[in-house]
């Protein structure tokens, strides 16, 4: 199965060399694509909000268990700091 991944915020310069799309087993979680995200070395920061396919499920480090399905989108929103 493939499933897209969007890094936004501060890793915005980070998601330009990650692969955009995860090769991922039939019936993987969101933690298997974090998982095979960061065996990718692509950091995702622990306080980071995650989106499936538009539907927030909390953050990289606490998040709602969550099956995904071909052609899922995981958009990753990187905390940005300032003012």
């Amino acid at each position: 199965m493939r499933i897209t991944l969007t890094i936004t915020g501060r890793s915005y310069d980070v998601s330009l060399a990650s692969p955009r799309v995860l090769e991922l087993r039939a019936g993987a979680q969101v933690e298997d694509a974090l998982t095979n995200a960061a065996r990718a070395g692509i950091p995702l920061a622990p306080r980071a909000l995650l989106a499936v396919s538009g539907e927030h499920i909390g953050t990289v480090m606490q998040h709602e268990p969550r099956r995904l399905v071909d052609d899922d989108e995981l958009l990753v929103f990187a905390p940005v700091a300032g003012g």
